[in-house]
């Protein structure tokens, strides 16, 4: 046994596990996308895969504009699938902005079951404060009707000075 302290054993044991974890977990990705685009190969509307695509670029490679194509063509195949508000996250991230809030606001009006609220928590993640107030106030000001919605902007402590109240 190479060290006999329990704790330089444990604290070598993590390291090496992190270590195999963190290169598994890139082979698996890489794979994982190779998969996707293969399958688009073969089949191009399918709607999972362009949704799975997306998810390696937003979520592992943090590539909006990458992801942002993926999730619109996932959304234009499915519309009634979980993929509305990663298509609004990528539209919004990647600089569609008019695309983003037309979509945002249709969804958030016309389908109490999309759960924008969550998505409207996750702002801080994505968009410095600036950004948060911009997106927040152009909901409202283009109409967003859903109160869980308006409210979860009017009655957060950071926005609720800086937001047009009507």
């Amino acid at each position: 046994m190479p060290y006999k302290d329990p704790k330089v054993r444990k604290a070598k044991a993590a390291a090496y596990s992190k270590a195999h974890y963190e290169k598994n977990k890139k082979e698996l990705i890489a794979s994982s996308k190779k998969s996707f685009e293969k399958s688009l190969q073969i089949f191009e509307r399918n709607a999972s895969a362009w949704n799975n695509l997306g998810g390696i670029y937003f979520f592992h490679e943090r590539n909006f504009n990458a992801a942002y194509p993926c999730f619109k063509r996932a959304w234009q195949l499915d519309p009634h699938s979980d993929n509305t508000i990663l298509y609004g996250k990528s539209a919004l991230l990647s600089g569609h902005k008019e695309e983003f809030y037309d979509l945002a606001t249709k969804e958030i009006n016309q389908k109490a079951n999309i759960d924008f609220t969550d998505f409207i928590k996750e702002f801080p993640y994505f968009l410095n404060k600036q950004e948060q107030i911009e997106v927040s106030t152009q909901l409202i000001e283009r109409g967003m009707a859903n109160d869980t919605v308006r409210n979860s902007i009017l009655y957060n402590d950071e926005f609720r000075t800086k937001l047009p109240v009507d």
